[in-house]
C-alpha cells in the first residue's frame, strides 16, 4: 500500500467513514499519518476513587459490581450504567463506589459483565454521586493518549487506530511510516492486550480486552 493510496483502501474504512474523515481533510494514508493530535491525556497512573475530583479526567482501576443496565430516556437519548468499586475495596466501602455511565452507546452493555476488572478512563462527575462519564475501558493503563479533532460519525478510537490499520503492521514503506509517525497508536487502544489467562476478563470471553 502506497502513502498516496485513498483512505477508503484501508481495511475497516468504508464510504461513510471515509466521508467523515474527509471533513477533517483526511483523504489518503499520508494525510492520516501526518494528522496531529490537538491534545494529550495522561492515563499512565491510577487515581484512587475517593481522591477523584469533580471534573477531572483520570484513570481508575475498578471492578464491576453488578450487571450493566440500559435505558432509553427519550428519542436520541440512551443511557448505559453499571455499578463499580475500586479494585480491592470492600463492598461496604461507600467512598470507593461509583457508577460508569455512557450516553448513546448501547453496545457497551454487551461487552461487560459483573466481576470483571478494568482500567476506566474518563471524566469524573460528583454532582449526584460519583460517576465516571463515557469511560474507555482498558486491560491496563494506556499511558499518554492522543486526543484528535473529531466530526460526527468518528470516535477517538477510530482515528487513533486508523494508521495502524492502514499499514502499521506492514513491512513496506507505509508500514515503516506508520510505526515512525504513530508510535502512540498502540498505547492509545488501536491494539489492545488480551487478558491474562485466569483473570476475570478472560472467563468466557474472546478478543481484545479494551472497549
Amino acid at each position: 500500500m502506497k502513502l498516496e493510496a485513498p483512505i477508503i483502501s484501508i481495511n475497516g474504512i468504508g464510504p461513510r467513514r471515509a466521508e467523515a474523515l474527509g471533513k477533517l481533510g483526511l483523504f489518503s494514508l499520508r494525510d492520516l499519518l501526518y494528522f496531529a493530535p490537538r491534545d494529550y491525556q495522561d492515563f499512565s497512573a491510577e487515581t484512587p476513587v475517593p481522591e477523584a475530583a469533580h471534573g477531572a479526567i483520570l484513570a481508575l482501576r475498578v471492578m464491576l459490581a453488578a450487571e450493566p443496565k440500559h435505558a432509553r430516556i427519550r428519542r436520541g437519548m440512551e443511557i448505559t450504567t453499571v455499578r463499580a468499586r475500586a479494585c480491592g475495596a470492600e463492598p461496604e466501602d461507600k467512598a470507593a463506589q461509583l457508577s460508569l455511565v455512557w450516553y448513546n452507546q448501547p453496545y457497551r452493555a454487551r461487552g461487560i459483565a459483573a466481576g470483571q476488572e478494568w482500567v476506566a478512563c474518563g471524566r469524573m462527575d460528583r454532582s449526584r454521586g460519583a460517576k465516571l462519564l463515557n469511560p474507555a475501558l482498558y486491560a491496563e493503563f494506556p499511558g499518554i493518549v492522543p486526543v484528535y479533532p473529531l466530526v460526527q460519525g468518528l470516535s477517538q478510537k477510530v482515528v487513533r487506530g486508523g494508521a495502524c490499520r492502514g499499514g502499521g503492521d506492514r513491512g513496506d514503506a507505509a508500514g515503516r511510516a506508520a510505526r515512525a509517525l504513530w508510535p502512540h497508536a498502540a498505547c492509545a487502544g488501536a491494539f489492545c492486550a488480551a487478558p491474562a489467562a485466569g483473570s476475570p476478563n478472560a472467563q468466557g470471553r474472546e478478543g481484545p480486552a479494551c472497549l
